[in-house]
């Protein structure tokens, strides 16, 4: 975290922000689940109204402050909490096994598998094989996984290139864009039923299909408002689709163009190998409002919505600009407590050596080398370090040594 603020402050101080080649939050995205506007509102999409709300603290304790729960029992507790932090994925089983801030009963992953993925994973294996600590594990994965095949019950899924999803850009993509994934090829896991809908079992299929068996609101007959049922996959994303293609404006002003006759034929042929489980299109239509239609064929076809590149900047400056405060002091961070000693977190970027949870020097007698890994900028992601054309940059790795 303090490194993080360390660069944030640097380019801070030098003036770069908002300014082209500067710090920069990004162009964003349309909104795809309505809460910009869009013909399905997120009370509707997201929100699920009359459904179940979630409450208390995560498993993990991301999120949440200890001195202000009903836990709280001086320092140090008896496991670390993050009050500043999220998604912590590598602390949900240990935590759940412990018993901290509570057991749970039943343990459900995808697109995911914490013991390949965290350090130390293979500690979770005894963990996720006693069921006196965890009683019921479902994995939903497209493989028999390191994880999975400790799963009492495993969900076939889809790959990325079988199923749908509304993905976000990057604050390094500095115009507005949305992506739209859509079924590319046939799905390799079998067709199911599911109330009477013929689908791949997938993640979705799963949920619905519980969904509808439990009743639940946000499935079914209108749920996703009146007179828009929720009942295959599709039902779901489409909406999200449409919202994409009407745009972030309540007046429709930033509506997409309709596709014309030689756009759907395009669309057509570009589905016709797809089963009817996946593609029908009398069935998408009717999951997308009469005159929205080929406005959503139109973001398909192009794989999302895309600002022009030329939208990128306003002469030296960003065209999407912050415009805000930027804090060198936080003192919302500079107010938290560790948890595990009592002792406030800096609101200032600071130099530390190797800590434990409870914020003591890690030393390691008899091992004088320190390991630091760094990655490079043309490969920061586990997407890029196959990318040729910025492998070319640096087509060698290197360990660097220093004597001090």
């Amino acid at each position: 975290y303090y490194n993080g603020q360390a660069i944030i402050t640097l380019n801070a101080l030098i003036g770069n922000v908002d300014w082209k080649g500067g710090l920069t939050t990004g162009g964003s995205h349309w909104h795809e689940d309505g809460s910009k506007g869009g013909p399905f509102p997120k009370s509707d999409l997201i929100s699920a109204p009359g459904g179940l709300k979630k409450f208390g603290i995560h498993v993990n304790r991301e999120g949440a402050t200890y001195e202000k729960s009903t836990l709280f029992d001086g320092y140090p507790a008896k496991r670390p909490w993050y009050p500043f932090t999220g998604e912590l994925y590598q602390n949900v089983i240990p935590s759940a096994a412990a018993g901290y801030p509570y057991f749970i009963k039943a343990l459900f992953i995808q697109k995911g598998t914490p013991i390949l993925a965290s350090p130390a994973g293979h500690v979770q294996i005894e963990m996720l094989r006693d069921p006196k600590k965890i009683p019921l594990v479902i994995a939903c994965d497209v493989v028999v996984g390191e994880t999975s095949m400790y799963a009492d019950y495993i969900i076939p899924d889809i790959t990325y290139l079988e199923r749908w999803g509304i993905s976000h850009t990057s604050p390094d993509v500095v115009t507005k864009m949305s992506k739209v994934r859509q079924p590319l090829i046939a799905p390799l896991t079998e067709t199911v039923t599911v109330d009477g809908e013929e689908m791949p079992i997938s993640l979705e299929a799963f949920l619905i299909a519980v969904g509808k068996k439990l009743g639940l609101a946000g499935f079914g007959k209108n749920g996703l408002g009146e007179g828009w049922d929720f009942n295959r996959m599709e039902d779901y994303f489409l909406a999200m689709c449409t919202n994409l293609a009407y745009g972030d404006k309540d007046d429709g002003s930033e509506m997409l163009p309709e596709a014309d006759d030689e756009e759907m034929r395009i669309f057509r042929e570009a589905h016709a190998h797809l089963p009817k489980s996946v593609f029908d299109e009398e069935k998408w239509k009717k999951a997308v409002p009469a005159d929205m239609w080929r406005r959503v064929v139109y973001l398909i076809n192009r794989g999302g919505r895309f600002e022009a590149a030329d939208a990128a900047y306003k002469g030296d400056k960003m065209h999407h600009q912050w415009k805000g405060q930027w804090n060198l002091y936080v003192e919302k961070v500079a107010k938290g407590k560790n948890s595990m000693n009592g002792e406030n977190f800096s609101g200032l970027p600071k130099v530390e050596p190797v800590l434990d949870a409870a914020g003591n020097e890690v030393k390691d007698d008899g091992y004088d080398l320190k390991l630091i890994t760094y990655k490079e900028v043309t490969g920061g992601q586990s997407r890029t370090h196959g990318a040729y054309w910025t492998t070319a940059v640096l087509p060698e790795n290197f360990i660097a040594i220093n004597s001090v």
